[in-house]
């Protein structure tokens, strides 16, 4: 979702206008598998230590932000997981890390994480429908060797 945000202009007669000053943009939430070993915990929290220093013997620091924001790809991926069409979500940084839920009743089940994140603004990125065909095989050849990446990383870390 993209509000415009608008301010009332009443530099002239008549009838009050809105003109636009901006946009604004929700936060983006995301649900992450958690390994048993919670590296994807400790990610996001080393993510968010490089933002601000939640530690008392560091005085509670912030960092300068473009020391702690990046931009993250999302794709939609097809039934042979080829991209089709992406997002770029440029400036951001994890804000809210959710709690993962421990008990006795979800012993058989994969842990989830939530993780909210807050972002400047975003861009579409073209996906691999409609392309040329130079820009199709290099897509082919992207995705072969993102698949064979992905072949060595634990199980896990696959379905995020």
């Amino acid at each position: 979702m993209q509000p415009i945000e608008t301010k009332e202009d009443l530099s002239g007669y008549g009838p009050i206008r809105n003109v636009v000053m901006g946009s604004t943009y929700e936060d983006l939430s995301a649900t992450f598998y958690v390994s048993n070993d919670h590296k994807e915990q400790k990610f996001f929290h080393e993510w968010q230590n490089t933002a601000y220093n939640m530690n008392a013997s560091d005085n509670f620091g912030a960092n300068y932000y473009y020391n702690y924001v990046g931009n993250i790809d999302i794709y939609q991926l097809d039934e042979r997981d080829t991209r089709r069409l992406g997002v770029r979500v440029m400036e951001a940084f994890p804000k809210t890390i959710g709690s993962i839920e421990m008990g006795y009743a979800n012993a058989n089940q994969i842990e989830k994480m939530s993780v909210s994140f807050a972002y400047r603004y975003w861009e579409i990125l073209p996906g691999g429908a409609g392309s040329s065909f130079l820009n199709r095989l290099a897509n082919i050849a992207i995705n072969q060797v993102e698949r064979k990446l992905i072949s060595k990383l634990p199980k896990v870390l696959t379905r995020l």
